[in-house]
């Protein structure tokens, strides 16, 4: 079951990776799940005077943490992984589907309620918590361990810092392969 699950993660954040390119190069330069780049932008936008954008940020970080209440509740049913992973699914499909232009936000607002579900239903993986949808706190928690193992030579943390590393590698070929591909061919 471990495997299974460390797979299911491996693909979920290749498909959060190749999404951050998506919505950055063909959805108006606004992230789906690295909402600390949209705070940034944002603020960025505030200092500049440019206060009629910034619709194009929030939204998707108020769509993000109602994807994170949603699934507070759909886990609680008889069959929440299955209706968390329909939903998602369902939700980068629609997002992706929505033609280009006025509606980007709508896109974004939509990838981005189920990131907000993504980033629940996945949470622990051989032994250590990650998230699959940004790397900030993974590459911290990956150094930790780290640092415990220069530590204490405890080769009990390899697997945590391979699954780290396995993880944010994974995210950044996804990045790495969509940008590749849209700026090349689309």
């Amino acid at each position: 079951m471990e495997k299974k699950k460390f797979t299911l993660s491996l693909v979920m954040i290749f498909i959060i990776g190749a999404m951050n390119s998506y919505t950055y190069f063909l959805r108006g330069e606004v992230f789906a799940s690295m909402h600390t780049g949209n705070i940034i932008k944002a603020c960025f936008d505030m200092a500049s005077g440019k206060f009629s954008t910034l619709y194009k940020y929030f939204i998707p970080i108020i769509a993000f943490c109602a994807g994170i209440i949603s699934h507070h509740f759909i886990i609680k049913s008889k069959h929440g992984v299955l209706i968390s992973s329909l939903v998602i699914y369902s939700c980068y499909a629609a997002g992706v589907l929505i033609p280009y232009g006025a509606l980007n936000f709508l896109s974004i607002a939509i990838l981005s309620y189920g990131v907000g579900i993504q980033l629940q239903l996945v949470r622990r993986v051989n032994g250590v918590d990650l998230a699959t949808t940004m790397c900030t706190g993974n590459m911290r928690s990956m150094c930790e361990r780290i640092a415990k193992l220069m530590e204490t030579k405890d080769r009990s943390h390899l697997l945590g810092i391979l699954t780290y590393l396995a993880i944010i590698t994974v995210f950044a070929i996804g990045v790495l392969v969509s940008a590749v591909l849209i700026l090349n061919f689309v």
